[in-house]
């Protein structure tokens, strides 16, 4: 069994592939009595069309079937679901869709092998039948509609939309309505087989387990499990143009006060010549957002001085995977919008970090990331998003906050570019402006 030590973190992260392919990564904590186990399938909304690699044509399927297909596997040959098999248990599970990946997770106390053994048997069987398919179709436009109908959920579409052209990141991970109605069991089977496989999927366990015992019994269970033949799978490339799709949004909906959300798109190029990791970048990034629009910044603490706002202040930065674009985002409730956004985008004008600051951002993070450990269910997505994001765990982590410094901060300062830009905005209903 391989050792991923967390360096200066005082952390060992076990790891085995199963005699099936599966990677499984565990994280034994006998100081809590519960577990935590996530099965992991490297398949998400971005992806939509794909092929086995000797293949010749592409297999494209509507948006949403990963989401879609993750309600399906509830569903088993017995008519007894998977939420009815744990609820007998006392268990806890659940299970997400994303951009990038599909998640299993069951969070109990008592019948690890029990809970363990079924986690891998309902997701590892296939079953699309057309009566459950057309429940969980009525069940999923519920669901969609609910979203069109919250307004957050909208002002992240909306922004969405504007941002992209072609990129699958424009779409709900839900899909919409006329998604849903194209969806077959035909189309599921497609999807399961090529991607519900050991080798694209992983398992995480963490929390009060034996990870021999584990082992042993998951290479067990995986040898009375049936799985698709299909070789290595090609998923086809969407070039995503640097520009926005369109600049500003404005629109009503049932809200107390206006919200809004200003974002911009960044090529990864400019940041490039850097030579930094995806986690370095990040972490540079959201120091400068911190520093700027976080609670303690001036600005933020002028703003709310002068009452301005009527909720927070929220920044992020998403930096693809593939390098392609940076995401920097600031949004916010305020009954003043065209000021909040006048002050916003000059904020940005005025963008500068002292030694100070860095060094007290470094402690913050650095002590994060050791605190973080005490959870299991942190520890536990902090493996997947590893694993989904890197392809391998961060081991030094601790290390990578330790070595920020001005000089690079400086250099990322300069690269940034604040030309292309979207602005969505929601008014109260009564506000036809």
């Amino acid at each position: 069994m391989k050792k991923i030590t967390l360096n200066n973190i005082d952390e060992e992260i076990l790891y085995e592939k199963s005699s099936a392919g599966l990677d499984i990564f565990m994280l034994p904590n006998k100081k809590v009595k519960s577990f935590y186990i996530t099965l992991n399938v490297k398949y998400g909304s971005l992806i939509t069309s794909f092929k086995e690699k000797k293949a010749k044509k592409f297999i494209n399927v509507p948006n949403g079937i990963a989401h879609f297909i993750e309600h399906m596997k509830f569903y088993q040959p017995n008519g007894v679901t998977a939420h009815e098999y744990y609820n007998k248990l006392g268990s806890s599970i659940n299970a997400a869709t994303s951009y990038r990946y599909t998640f299993y997770e069951v969070y109990a106390t008592t019948e690890f092998k029990k809970n363990l053994d079924y986690l891998l048997e309902y997701v590892y069987t296939p079953c699309f039948k057309n009566a459950d398919i057309k429940t969980e179709k009525g069940i999923i436009k519920e669901e969609i509609k609910m979203g069109i109908d919250n307004p957050s959920t909208m002002l992240y579409m909306t922004t969405n939309e504007l941002l992209y052209q072609k990129d699958n990141m424009k779409y709900s991970i839900a899909g919409d309505v006329e998604d849903i109605n194209k969806i077959n069991s035909k189309m599921l089977q497609e999807v399961y087989d090529h991607f519900y496989k050991p080798d694209n999927m992983f398992l995480v366990i963490t929390g009060n387990f034996n990870p021999e015992l584990a082992v042993a019994m998951i290479n067990e269970k995986m040898k009375s499990l049936k799985f698709s033949n299909i070789g290595e799978v090609e998923i086809k490339k969407i070039k995503e143009p640097s520009t926005v799709s369109l600049d500003e949004k404005i629109f009503n909906m049932d809200v107390t006060f206006p919200k809004l959300k200003l974002s911009y798109k960044m090529p990864y190029k400019n940041f490039s010549k850097l030579n930094l990791t995806n986690p370095e970048l990040s972490a540079y990034i959201n120091i400068i957002l911190k520093n700027k629009f976080g609670i303690t910044s001036s600005f933020y603490q002028k703003l709310n001085e002068e009452q301005l706002l009527s909720s927070g202040l929220y920044y992020s930065c998403l930096i693809r995977k593939e390098k392609d674009y940076i995401i920097i985002s600031i949004e916010t409730e305020t009954k003043y919008p065209d000021d909040i956004r006048k002050k916003i985008i000059a904020n940005l004008k005025n963008l500068k970090v002292d030694e100070k600051i860095l060094e007290r951002s470094k402690k913050i993070l650095i002590s994060n990331a050791v605190l973080r450990t005490d959870s299991i269910q942190v520890m536990n997505a902090s493996i997947q998003n590893d694993i989904v994001m890197f392809d391998e765990i961060m081991q030094d982590e601790y290390q990578m906050y330790k070595n920020l410094n001005m000089t690079t901060l400086n250099k990322v300062l300069k690269c940034l570019n604040f030309s292309k830009k979207v602005y969505v905005q929601i008014n109260p209903i009564d506000n036809q402006d």
